[in-house]
């Protein structure tokens, strides 16, 4: 809302518009990336209601010098839309990530079923090749020229690195079942077992978001 429109606002209209505002910063909804236009709308809003607070104070005062003060009546309304600004914003940063996405989770799935097939079309061929799988000849092969090198040495730093984090994420937010992506990137393919490992901490990201806002409605 525009500042000349909030302006044009009674009282009335303008407490009512502040509570909206800060029953939409108290749900677990909303987009972090809305949170700081929400938070300046309603401290707008708060700062209209004090103004018209304030004049009709100085009105009552032209008739009765002793009467109330404006602090009594104002304080209440910017103590709860701080309170509510600061229980949302620390239940966004105590969670591991702002949200866990359906939508990632399916990319993610998706990704490791093909990097489980195209990896094994691969080994495949090769097994059909040398007659097996012979380490020490697909070691070889993979270090055949620097273009086959450099690759080996971004696949295996970078996994490496990868699964390093894996290990201490998964820890971290009390992932469960986690050992099983870890397996699968050691012992079948990094390419699989680590989209696998995303989508996986992307569910439970979902379930810890559910489980928040749960404790928060009760």
């Amino acid at each position: 809302m525009k500042k000349s429109n909030q302006k044009q606002l009674s009282y009335a209209e303008a407490q009512a518009g502040l509570n909206k505002l800060i029953e939409a910063l108290q749900s677990e909804q909303i987009p972090l990336e809305e949170l700081p236009q929400l938070y300046a709308e309603a401290l707008e809003l708060e700062k209209h209601c004090r103004v018209v607070l304030e004049q009709v104070v100085q009105d009552i005062k032209q008739l009765d010098p002793d009467g109330f003060t404006i602090s009594g009546l104002t304080n209440q309304n910017s103590t709860d839309l701080d309170t509510d600004v600061a229980i949302n914003t620390t239940s966004l940063k105590s969670s591991p990530l702002i949200n866990g996405s359906n939508l990632r989770q399916v990319i993610y799935f998706s990704l490791a079923l093909a990097g489980l097939v195209l990896t094994q079309q691969a080994n495949w061929q090769f097994i059909q090749t040398y007659g097996g799988f012979k380490l020490a000849q697909f070691v070889t092969d993979a270090a055949s020229n620097a273009a086959g090198q450099s690759l080996s040495w971004d696949l295996a730093i970078g996994a490496t690195a990868i699964l390093i984090w894996m290990i201490t994420e998964s820890k971290r937010i009390g992932m469960k079942h986690s050992q099983w992506p870890i397996l699968i990137s050691i012992s079948v393919a990094f390419a699989a077992g680590a989209p696998l490992f995303l989508a996986l901490r992307e569910r439970h990201l979902n379930r810890i978001k559910k489980e928040e806002s749960l404790e928060i409605s009760s």
